[in-house]
């Protein structure tokens, strides 16, 4: 219990750029209030007024750090933002809106003492949207880049090794069996991006004329291990996912710990301990 007491609190580099981020959104927020007041501060002098409303700068930090950033970062198994779909990233930041329109409407009335009325919670409502638009739309922009980077880099890996003759089992086809053996998959080895287990089924995600493509099929991913043994190129990163070593991008140690981005898939994949030494060997012979 209160483990996270336990580990060490410095900072990573995507911590403290999500951070900065986060910092940056609020200063803006603060200097839009101020200069263009959609809603004024009653009652106080100059220097007082700009502290009520470093006040919405604070709360605009406070709600999307805390469930962003600084949770995950204390309770990494409890709260795991990376592992989000994009359906349910979608919803939580609707979630953050709320919560940021919520505690603007509570700060107004009782902090700034600004008289509300459906007029003005409507306000702060588009007010609080702004905040959640601009980090959608830097997230998306780090996103692509650090893609853009990792493809640039993978075409010089390329690139490098097109002249080794070594041969291997990259562009062979598998076939991948149900637990039964009444389903089959079949596909190139050198397709497929990752397997990760889905309740009493696993879900392969492959590649196919340049588009992300999943398959469903029951069974387990110890069975599935097995299957795909006599191919080097697969190795199991988590007890959730078995990864195509050619399709990592890099490993990334965070706060909340050691985590891979895929090529040409938009979620991180989790390392455990218990595979951290091979992914480790895998990324640092050069795949």
């Amino acid at each position: 219990m209160l483990k996270f007491l336990d580990k060490s609190y410095e900072l990573s580099s995507e911590v403290r750029t999500k951070l900065k981020i986060i910092g940056g959104i609020s200063v803006a927020m603060f200097l839009f209030i101020l200069f263009f007041q959609p809603f004024e501060p009653e009652g106080f002098d100059y220097n007082n007024k700009l502290l009520v409303i470093a006040g919405f700068g604070v709360t605009t930090f406070l709600f999307i750090a805390l469930p962003r950033v600084i949770l995950p970062w204390f309770f990494p198994g409890f709260i795991k933002i990376d592992e989000l779909t994009a359906k349910q990233d979608t919803l939580f930041n609707i979630l953050i809106w709320v919560g940021h329109t919520l505690a603007y409407s509570f700060y107004c009335p009782y902090v700034a003492f600004i008289e509300m009325s459906f007029y003005m919670v409507f306000k702060i409502a588009l007010l609080s949207l702004i905040p959640v638009i601009i980090w959608v739309l830097m997230s998306e922009n780090l996103y692509l880049k650090e893609q853009l980077q990792m493809l640039l880099e993978k075409e010089n890996k390329s690139d490098s090794t097109d002249t080794d003759n070594t041969p291997d089992k990259s562009s062979e086809v598998i076939e991948i069996f149900s637990e039964n053996k009444s389903e089959k998959i079949k596909l190139p080895v050198n397709m497929i991006i990752l397997i990760k287990s889905a309740n009493n089924y696993v879900e392969i995600i492959y590649r196919e004329q340049e588009r992300l493509k999943k398959e469903l099929i029951r069974n387990t991913l110890k069975n599935i291990s097995d299957q795909l043994a006599k191919f080097p190129v697969f190795l199991r990163s988590h007890r959730s996912s078995i990864v195509n070593i050619t399709y990592i991008a890099k490993l990334i140690a965070s706060s909340y710990g050691y985590k891979l981005r895929m090529f040409y898939y938009d979620q991180y994949v989790p390392v455990s301990r218990q595979y951290l030494l091979k992914i480790k060997e895998a990324t640092a012979n050069g795949v």
